[in-house]
C-alpha cells in the first residue's frame, strides 16, 4: 500500500513538472515553436517518460488548460450555492474576480481557445471541467426560481446553459482579438447580463 502510495505521488510530481514546463514555453515561445523534445527537458524527463504521460503536443495543452483552469486561476473563482442577497443579481458569478483572473493568463487562455477548444461551449471544452461551479450556479437559479426572484417555466439547467453559451462566445472573441482591454470584456459581459436578467425576470 505505502509502495503504491509513493508511486502515486511521484508519478503526480512528474505530471506537475511536465505541465508547468508546457505551459512556461508555450507562453514563452509559442505552441508552434515548442517541441516536445524541449518540454521533456525543462521538465527534466527523457522523451519516453514524456510520452508515457501525454501522447502528443494537443493533449498536453488541452491537459494545461484544464490544470490552468482548475487550480491557479479559478480558486479565486469558485461560486457556492447560497444566495447572498436572493435578488437575482445572485444568478450571475463573481465577474469582477473572473475577468481580473482571465486578464492577468490572457495568453495561455488564448492559446487554449487557439489549440485546446477551449470555451468552445462543445463537448471537448476545457471549461466543463468546472463543473462544481456549474452545479453551484445551477443550484442558485433553483433557489431564486423557489422564492419568485425569476421565471420558474424555465429548466434552471436550461438558464444557466444558455448563460454559459452568451458567456463562452464574449470569452472567445475577446480572447481571439488584439483588444486585451478589460473594460471592453466587462461591457460586453454587462450586455450579457442585461440579456439574461430581462429573460428571466419575473413580470
Amino acid at each position: 500500500m505505502e509502495r503504491m502510495a509513493g508511486l502515486e505521488r511521484r508519478m503526480a510530481q512528474t505530471m506537475q513538472q511536465i505541465i508547468i514546463a508546457a505551459a512556461t514555453l508555450f507562453v514563452k515561445d509559442g505552441y508552434d515553436a515548442t517541441s516536445m523534445d524541449a518540454i521533456a527537458l525543462a521538465a527534466g524527463i527523457s522523451r519516453k517518460t514524456l510520452f508515457n504521460y501525454v501522447d502528443s503536443k494537443p493533449a498536453l495543452i488541452t491537459m494545461v488548460i484544464r490544470h490552468h483552469l482548475s487550480e491557479p486561476v479559478t480558486t479565486p473563482l469558485k461560486e457556492n450555492a447560497e444566495l447572498s442577497t436572493g435578488e437575482i443579481e445572485d444568478f450571475f458569478p463573481r465577474f469582477d474576480r473572473t475577468l481580473k483572473a482571465m486578464a492577468e493568463c490572457r495568453v495561455l487562455m488564448r492559446l487554449g481557445v487557439e489549440y485546446a477548444n477551449l470555451f468552445s461551449s462543445d463537448d471537448n471544452d476545457p471549461v466543463i471541467d468546472l463543473e462544481p461551479n456549474r452545479t453551484a450556479r445551477i443550484a442558485r437559479t433553483k433557489l431564486l426560481q423557489s422564492i419568485g426572484k425569476i421565471r420558474a417555466d424555465i429548466p434552471a439547467e436550461d438558464i444557466v446553459r444558455h448563460f454559459e453559451i452568451l458567456r463562452n462566445a464574449v470569452f472567445r472573441r475577446w480572447l481571439k482579438s488584439n483588444n486585451s482591454s478589460i473594460e471592453w470584456l466587462e461591457r460586453e459581459i454587462d450586455q450579457i447580463k442585461a440579456i439574461i436578467t430581462n429573460g428571466i425576470k419575473v413580470i
